[in-house]
């Protein structure tokens, strides 16, 4: 309490962590402010802010930090019985979702029905991170709303229907993701 800060303040825990001035921001300065400033809904950022930073829950950093709860670093949602679930397979490339993401992306961005998932994959983790911009067709549907606004929307609505399963026992249906992105 010698830094003046009352003991319960946010300020006196972040005095108590060592803060480390070594550590590389994964965003520029004006991607960060790019972010921020997207009407988005909150839930949906905190998820995007996971994912720009490697925090998502997949089985593989579950499986590292509590191998006696997890008991295997492979998908449960797809039905490869060998497909790791990282990060990146977490958010996009599990076969179920990169389904749901190729729909919304034909529906409300371009169309992208040639291009191949790993291309794809890499596309949408270059949206996650702001490292190439993407626009949108003017022919699709909601003009109004940006790529990122339905990134982040998709992104929601996958990581809500993802721990559905892993809770609930809720079967991952892509058509019903797909209706309510």
């Amino acid at each position: 309490l010698s830094s003046g800060h009352l003991a319960n303040s946010i300020r006196y825990y972040k005095y108590l962590v060592p803060q480390n001035s070594n550590t590389v921001s994964p965003l520029s300065a004006s991607a960060w402010r790019r972010f921020w400033s997207y009407s988005i809904p909150l839930h949906a950022r905190t998820v995007w802010f996971r994912g720009i930073h490697d925090k998502i829950p997949c089985r593989q950093l579950l499986h590292t930090i509590m191998p006696s709860v997890v008991d295997s670093s492979v998908c449960s949602i797809c039905s490869s019985s060998t497909a790791e679930d990282t990060v990146s397979h977490f958010l996009f490339s599990c076969p179920l979702k990169l389904a749901v993401w190729r729909s919304v992306f034909n529906m409300y961005i371009a169309d992208v029905s040639r291009l191949p998932s790993a291309e794809f994959v890499v596309l949408m983790q270059s949206i996650l991170l702001f490292s190439r911009p993407y626009l949108r067709v003017r022919t699709t549907l909601l003009p109004e709303l940006s790529t990122h606004q339905i990134f982040a929307c998709c992104l929601l609505c996958i990581w809500r229907s993802h721990w559905n399963f892993v809770f609930h026992s809720r079967p991952f249906q892509p058509g019903v993701i797909i209706s309510s992105v």
